[in-house]
């Protein structure tokens, strides 16, 4: 049963090119509001509250951009292999950025109307899934746009070597804050 489901994942590198990308987008995203509202902090927080703030910000990037990467890969096991393992790292990055990207403007758009934010969240998720599916069989399809996400994917890889130390660091400070 073991050597089944093993048998089903998709290679460790392209789970690792994918799941740079996911850590990119969430990161990223949280790097730029936490650069935006920066500002305005200095003026009522110290440097050890601005930064337990980022540490905690940068542990829960952590955890979620795990829980997209393992959303991803149990999907892949459960689907037929030339549907998503096979090409794990093109249809994975198309629908990582989708889905990202849309729930990123999602929340951008509605995210200030706390009673309205909620209902339409299933509509909104269901045709961004259905965008993100025809996107993926498209980019996988077309050999100029798989070859480049592949290689988008590939070259985003690199920003696991500041983004996963910074998770570490983070982790420890919030450790240390705690214990304190």
């Amino acid at each position: 049963m073991k050597t089944l489901i093993l048998s089903h994942l998709p290679k460790a590198k392209s789970i690792l090119q994918v799941y740079a990308v996911a850590a990119f987008l969430v990161y990223g995203w949280t790097l730029a509001l936490f650069l935006w509202k920066l500002p305005s902090w200095l003026m009522y927080m110290h440097a050890a509250e601005i930064f337990g703030v980022l540490s905690y910000a940068m542990l829960t990037n952590l955890l979620e951009s795990l829980v997209l990467i393992a959303a991803l890969v149990g999907l892949a096991v459960c689907l037929p292999g030339k549907w998503l393992r096979d090409v794990f790292v093109e249809s994975g990055t198309v629908i990582m950025i989708s889905a990202v990207l849309s729930l990123m403007f999602y929340h951008f758009q509605y995210g200030h109307l706390r009673s309205e934010f909620n209902d339409a969240l299933r509509t909104w998720g269901a045709v961004t899934l259905l965008i993100a599916i025809v996107l993926a069989v498209l980019f996988a399809r077309v050999g100029v746009l798989r070859s480049f996400i592949s290689e988008l994917a590939d070259r985003l890889v690199v920003f696991l070597y500041i983004l996963m130390p910074l998770s570490v660091v983070s982790f420890l400070i919030i450790i240390v804050r705690n214990m304190v």
